[in-house]
């Protein structure tokens, strides 16, 4: 693999992060959710909430100068309320946890540690934003990636969307103190 940078996402990156968000999830999540509820979660709970580009949480991988995965990390209080949008209210990092968010890797380029370097990369921000947990509501491909990285949790739970289907996901969590 050719040379890799991460680099915080900006406003023009936009519609290759939706191409790239679309293509991954049809293509790396339909072993575990049925078309419709891929539709719906496109639509909805997978959707990029733009204010963490604004806040400078969330990055882009380029390989080769391309965009090749996307992830990020929120220091805000998250809603899910159909689509997972930023709130207002900042989360104190000396009791709250911060979260995780979004992450997508080009299907060509899957299972080659992308999403790795992405996840290490947020976690060093969110530790030296002084956080000590991060949290995050794992797709079931998710919760793999997840998993391998000492995140925690056993439940899962189903988000209802707006075009009626449910969406399995995992609450995760991870303590950033050694």
């Amino acid at each position: 693999m050719a040379a890799n940078a991460i680099r915080p996402a900006r406003p023009e990156d936009q519609p290759a992060i939706n191409d790239l968000i679309r293509r991954a999830t049809l293509a790396l999540a339909s072993d575990d959710y049925s078309p419709l509820q891929l539709e719906g979660a496109l639509e909805s709970v997978l959707a990029l909430d733009e204010m963490l580009i604004d806040d400078g949480t969330y990055y882009v991988l380029e390989v080769d100068g391309k965009i090749a995965a996307c992830g990020g990390w929120s220091a805000r209080e998250t809603s899910l309320k159909g689509r997972a949008l930023s709130g207002e209210r900042r989360l104190d990092p000396s009791r709250e946890a911060a979260h995780l968010r979004a992450f997508f890797v080009e299907p060509a380029k899957a299972r080659q540690g992308l999403a790795s370097m992405l996840l290490a990369h947020c976690e060093e921000q969110a530790r030296a934003a002084g956080f000590k947990t991060l949290e995050t509501g794992a797709t079931m491909p998710g919760v793999r990636l997840y998993r391998s990285h000492g995140y925690r949790g056993a439940m899962t739970l189903e988000h209802a969307m707006p075009n009626g289907e449910k969406l399995r996901l995992a609450p995760m969590h991870k303590s950033l103190i050694d």
